[in-house]
């Protein structure tokens, strides 16, 4: 995607700012192509008691069921995970609800978004070509840009960012938020320049202070 100042400029997108937004820089943007995924889900409730006493077998079972229920469960945290991980590192750690994991998903299924970056938060937007009448010839019809907003993050919210380039993909960038969470996001393959222009944007690169 070529972003221009018209684009920029474009009134369907100016209508997913507020009035007094000042937009600093624009990219496009996915969720990093490759990684481990540290999704931890919240513990499920443990089964209700029947209130008759369980023995033998069925007494075991339950034991054994209500500490699987009850464990929380990293997706895709285990020893088998190392080449992975050294491949593509981490591309996004949380709990399901966290900041991070819900970025990630938002913008999980499309190869990339409009990024951008504005006083008040991070913007993320679909781009697409719809064909409209065109007022000037009756038979024909133009294609225009139209802009939906996919996911949105505030500024106060991020902590942290930096790039941290792998193999094909040096411009991938980190951003980690203040409930602990973190989203890797592809900013390009084989050019660090728009990683390094968002992590400028942010005040980086940084990372969350300790503790």
């Amino acid at each position: 995607m070529w972003i221009t100042k018209s684009m920029l400029a474009e009134p369907r997108l100016q209508a997913l700012f507020d009035a007094d937004e000042t937009v600093q820089t624009a990219l496009t943007a996915g969720v990093a192509m490759s990684g481990v995924e540290r999704i931890v889900e919240p513990p499920r409730p443990e089964p209700e008691d029947s209130g008759k006493p369980l023995t033998g077998v069925a007494k075991g079972a339950a034991i054994v069921g209500a500490a699987a229920v009850n464990a929380v469960t990293p997706t895709g945290w285990s020893g088998g995970d190392l080449p992975l991980r050294a491949l593509g590192g981490t591309r996004v750690a949380g709990t399901a609800d966290s900041q991070g994991v819900r970025l990630f998903r938002a913008l999980q299924g499309s190869t990339s978004s409009l990024l951008v970056v504005t006083d008040r938060r991070l913007l993320f937007a679909s781009t697409d070509l719809v064909p409209v009448p065109d007022e000037t010839r009756s038979t024909k019809r133009r294609l225009v840009q139209e802009f939906a907003q996919r996911a949105a993050v505030r500024r106060d919210d991020v902590v942290g960012a930096r790039r941290r380039g792998r193999l094909g993909a040096v411009g991938r960038v980190e951003l980690y938020f203040r409930d602990g969470s973190m989203a890797a996001l592809m900013t390009g393959i084989l050019s660090p320049r728009p990683a390094l222009k968002l992590v400028r944007s942010l005040g980086g690169p940084r990372t969350p202070a300790a503790g």
